[in-house]
């Protein structure tokens, strides 16, 4: 008879493997996070310079810019061709950026289950692409169920829907409620079969797909684990949306502000992810353990 497996991590456990794997390889978590500002502010600086050249002189751009949301549309109306190449070229970063993350992704869960860096991000960067490729459908099935929710939530005429708080924004959320956690759930089990390539040495990506949906349900904790880390993001979003809401951050200083507060932001939730990605690949080296064998 086989000796029993070792339990599980509990979700404080798998918290606190994550937190203690980030704070280990921070150097790593920083390299990974300026990686992603860079990306961004790549795109920013792209768009500032389009913009200022093309619209920079007419007085209309300069309200806009000032919060005039009506003076900033009137202004791009001659030039709508620039719009849509800015648009192109956010496209083609936000893809060069998800090729990217593939990369730096596979390396930071190879770092976590003991292999080195380059090694697990070159190794499984195809299996990683072949299981986004793979994930789209459950992620369609999602979008699908969580456009007929909103479109069932969304009852009466267009007129009450725009006076009604409740019927344009409540009630189609509220019907949506399903397919969200659908989505949760897939987002969750991406993750844990991108644990599971890594840790058990996979390549197989439908496989991994699959057994990532098998062990999320066979192991609660893991949607226990990662609702948590959603809850926690959507609490730091709001929390960044109340503090600015209704502030015009006028002038060059308010402008620095506001971008300090959003870097702020943006690295309490990258930090955040990281962490919570330590704790999902934790959960997996402990459920693949070969099991303890008692002394006599």
């Amino acid at each position: 008879m086989s000796a029993p497996r070792q339990g599980a991590p509990s979700v404080q456990e798998m918290i606190k493997a994550g937190v203690q794997m980030t704070a280990r390889q921070r150097r790593l978590a920083i390299a990974l996070y300026l990686a992603q500002l860079f990306v961004s502010l790549l795109f920013l600086v792209i768009v500032e310079r389009a913009l200022a050249s093309t619209f920079g002189h007419r007085p209309l751009f300069a309200h806009g810019v000032a919060g005039n949301t009506e003076a900033l549309l009137l202004s791009f109306a001659p030039q709508m061709s620039v719009t849509h190449t800015l648009a192109i070229t956010g496209m083609g970063l936000s893809f060069g950026y998800l090729v990217l993350s593939l990369f730096l992704t596979g390396g930071l869960v190879g770092v976590f289950a003991g292999r080195s860096f380059g090694d697990a991000a070159l190794r499984w960067f195809l299996p990683y692409l072949r299981l986004w490729l793979w994930s789209l459908i459950p992620y369609a099935v999602c979008a699908a169920v969580i456009g007929v929710g909103m479109k069932i939530g969304g009852g009466g005429d267009i007129f009450e829907r725009m006076i009604s708080l409740k019927l344009l924004l409540v009630r189609p959320l509220l019907f949506a409620v399903p397919g969200l956690v659908l989505l949760a759930i897939t987002m969750c089990t991406v993750d844990y079969a991108r644990a599971q390539l890594v840790v058990g040495e996979r390549r197989g990506a439908i496989r991994a797909l699959l057994g990532g949906f098998r062990f999320v349900f066979r192991n609660p904790g893991s949607l226990a684990h990662y609702g948590l880390y959603l809850l926690f993001w959507a609490a730091v979003s709001a929390l960044y949306v109340t503090a600015t809401f209704g502030h015009p951050f006028a002038g060059a200083g308010g402008a620095w502000a506001l971008l300090a507060l959003r870097q702020l932001v943006s690295l309490v939730r990258f930090g955040a992810r990281v962490a919570t990605t330590g704790g999902q690949v934790a959960l997996v080296l402990q459920a693949s353990a070969p099991p303890s064998v008692p002394s006599s």
